[in-house]
Parts: C-alpha cells; sequence; structure tokens
C-alpha cells in the first residue's frame, strides 16, 4: 500500500500537533506545580517570620512588664536595625515600577526616631547597611 504524499503530510502534521499539544499540557502542568510550591513556599516563610517577630514582641513585652525596660528596648532596637537591613536592598530588588511608596513613608518614620536614637550596632558593616536603608527616599533614584 503507497500513501500518498498529501496523505503523508496530513499525518507528520498530525503527529506533529498531538505531540506539540501534548508537550505544551505537560509543560503548563510542570509549570503549575512549581509555581504553586514556589508560592506555598514564599506563603510558609511569612508565617516563620510572623510567628518570629511576634515571639521577639512578647519577650520585650514580658521584660517591660517586669520593669526591665533595657531588656526590652534592646529587643525591639534589635528588630527595628533586622529590619533595616532587610530594606537596605529595597531598590536593588524591586524594579523601580513596582516599588510602593508606604515603604518609603515607614523608613521616613525609623529615620526620624534613628536621628534621635541611632542604632548602638558596632558593625561597620551592619552600620553601612543600616545607613543606606535610612538614605532611601522616594522617588527612588535610579541605579546605573
Amino acid at each position: 500500500m503507497v500513501i500518498s504524499p498529501l496523505r503523508l503530510t496530513l499525518v507528520v502534521v498530525a503527529t506533529a500537533v498531538v505531540a506539540a499539544t501534548a508537550a505544551a499540557v505537560a509543560g503548563y502542568a510542570a509549570a503549575r506545580n512549581q509555581l504553586r510550591d514556589g508560592t506555598l513556599f514564599f506563603v510558609s516563610s511569612s508565617y516563620l517570620i510572623d510567628g518570629s517577630n511576634a515571639a521577639l514582641d512578647v519577650r520585650a513585652l514580658r521584660a517591660i512588664r517586669a520593669g526591665d525596660l533595657e531588656k526590652g528596648t534592646s529587643i525591639l532596637e534589635a528588630k527595628i536595625d533586622q529590619s533595616l537591613l532587610h530594606l537596605a536592598d529595597y531598590e536593588i530588588m524591586m524594579p523601580r515600577d513596582l516599588r510602593d511608596r508606604a515603604v518609603y513613608d515607614d523608613i521616613s518614620v525609623i529615620r526620624a526616631y534613628r536621628a534621635d536614637n541611632p542604632s548602638s550596632n558596632s558593625n561597620p558593616e551592619v552600620q553601612a547597611a543600616i545607613d543606606r536603608a535610612l538614605n532611601l527616599r522616594f522617588p527612588a533614584r535610579q541605579h546605573q
């Protein structure tokens, strides 16, 4: 039995379409699972961060309620510095068009507080990162 060139072309095209569709469906399913796993990782991380922050707040409040203002204040000061270390990379990590003015407004509140109450961290690298965060202003400067 001889297959005509037209019929052969149709069979090849149909096979290619079926294979491409199967590959697209498999790729979509794999990407969807990876996206789901990535999203769950970040959601899970946010719960871990909130739990850790709340536990530190509890330690600070217990110290303050017990009359140990120095310990309570120290914990809260360390949390501010920790947040500033994270914020120091905000403009590096966030595309210019996705930056949020609220972040800069929060930094201005922290900047005003730190003007009256400087960080006691003596590590020069940490202090440089804290200073970098405190110098962020809206509108964000462009990185070269």
